[in-house]
């Protein structure tokens, strides 16, 4: 049985950012959910926080939240 390398057969991909293929609206599209990683979750429900949300210390960890509901469930759960 033959040994096979598979990552001597990968190749190094561009994004379509890279190859420059891209109209405005769609560059700015793809930035905007290439930087997806960058968006804060509400730690209770997981929801996206575009607009930072409630910052709240607790137990000497910042954590964010959507909602000041979602805050009190999240301390009540502890």
């Amino acid at each position: 049985m033959e040994d096979y390398d598979y990552e001597s057969d990968e190749e190094e991909v561009e994004s379509p950012i890279e190859q420059g293929g891209l109209s405005s609206t769609e560059e700015g599209f793809m930035k905007g959910y290439l930087d997806e990683d960058k968006v804060k979750e509400c730690s209770e429900c997981g929801a996206a926080l575009r607009n930072g949300g409630i910052a709240k210390e607790i137990e000497g960890e910042e954590l964010h939240f959507c909602s000041r509901s979602c805050t009190e469930d999240y301390k009540e759960s502890l």
